[in-house]
């Protein structure tokens, strides 16, 4: 079975067996500043939504890589039918089997993260749950391999695994340059973290978004900010 989100400038068929989108996904490709990148990898792509929120704000070729079938199946479709079609690629690899000579400038990933509790009943979503065939160190391992020089790397990642995801970047040689921490909601503590992820010491900053205001739906001035180019609704 098949839907279709609708964005302001392209849109995004989604399937029952590939993760739908979610608000990490899109918080993700707004945040990153990637106007002057030449070449980006999008590690994960799921239906491609990442690829193709940055493909909007960038001139950059994009890679995509991921090793569930009808996930790059339906990647495909929807580089295809956006305006971009001829920056957009997909891979139908793991990151640990992929091969090239390019180094990117910007690396992208939201990865599965749960690393706990019982694996859901069907494959794809269990890969995209539950990091059965991406662990947080082979996703660190394939930045250390393809980002260029200067790039920098995002990964989107609980905040209630900020420690162990720090850890495993010190292991490799990474350092964090930036954390936004994800708050769903005023008052609350904050969800979700996304790193940038550079390749040399550099001056470290940590900033905040709140999602929602006090109500549900009622969505902050910030987030509104941040995703309005991309939402139909904002």
């Amino acid at each position: 079975m098949t839907d279709v989100f609708y964005f302001k400038k392209f849109n995004v068929k989604q399937s029952s067996s590939v993760f739908k989108i979610g608000t990490d996904s899109v918080l993700l490709g707004a945040y990153i500043n990637c106007e002057s990148a030449k070449y980006i990898l999008d590690i994960g792509c799921g239906s491609g939504v990442i690829s193709l929120i940055l493909a909007q704000k960038s001139i950059a070729n994009i890679h995509a890589l991921d090793i569930n079938i009808e996930a790059c199946n339906l990647a495909k479709e929807n580089f295809k039918n956006s305006k971009w079609a001829d920056r957009l690629k997909v891979f139908c690899k793991a990151v640990q089997n992929f091969d090239t000579k390019i180094k990117y400038d910007i690396i992208v990933s939201n990865p599965p993260y749960f690393t706990s509790g019982n694996p859901s009943p069907k494959k794809a979503k269990a890969i995209a749950k539950h990091d059965l065939e991406l662990d947080l160190k082979d996703l660190l391992l394939g930045i250390n391999r393809f980002l260029s020089e200067d790039g920098k790397a995002y990964i989107i990642y609980p905040a209630l695994q900020e420690d162990y995801f720090v850890k495993e970047c010190k292991n490799l040689d990474l350092f964090i340059s930036e954390k936004l921490f994800i708050i769903p909601k005023k008052g609350k503590q904050a969800k979700r973290i996304i790193f940038e992820i550079v390749r040399k010491p550099s001056k470290f900053e940590i900033s905040h978004l709140t999602i929602e205001n006090d109500f549900r739906h009622d969505y902050s001035q910030e987030y509104r900010e941040l995703t309005k180019k991309y939402y139909l609704n904002f």
